[in-house]
């Protein structure tokens, strides 16, 4: 898995190309986490590259989620594709998430 970072208008864009699964836990919890606490706050997680994702990478953003909300931030999905967005549904995830079909409605969202 590899992990591409980008800053856009005060909003952190992570982007995990690959699986994330048991294998990437640790890096993705990582980069989740400073994105947290770089001091914005906003991060967007970008699924379009994201192959595969099992249920350690489901708790690696519920676990980001948490943190952002404690620490007033935003965190946001998007671009995820129809086998993740069923992934999320199945396990009655998608209610917990702001998932937005594209990057530009996200950031429209989190830059507010």
């Amino acid at each position: 898995m590899k992990v591409f970072k980008k800053n856009e208008s005060g909003v952190c864009i992570l982007q995990f190309q690959g699986r994330i699964d048991a294998l990437a836990l640790q890096e993705v919890s990582a980069e989740l986490n400073r994105a947290l606490g770089d001091g914005s706050g906003k991060v967007l997680v970008d699924l379009s590259k994201t192959e595969y994702m099992s249920s350690a990478g489901l708790h690696a953003l519920t676990d980001a989620q948490k943190l952002s909300y404690e620490g007033g931030g935003k965190m946001a999905l998007c671009s995820a594709s129809e086998d993740l967005m069923e992934l999320f549904r199945v396990v009655h995830l998608e209610r917990c998430f702001e998932i937005y079909p594209n990057d530009f409605e996200a950031l429209d969202k989190l830059i507010d």
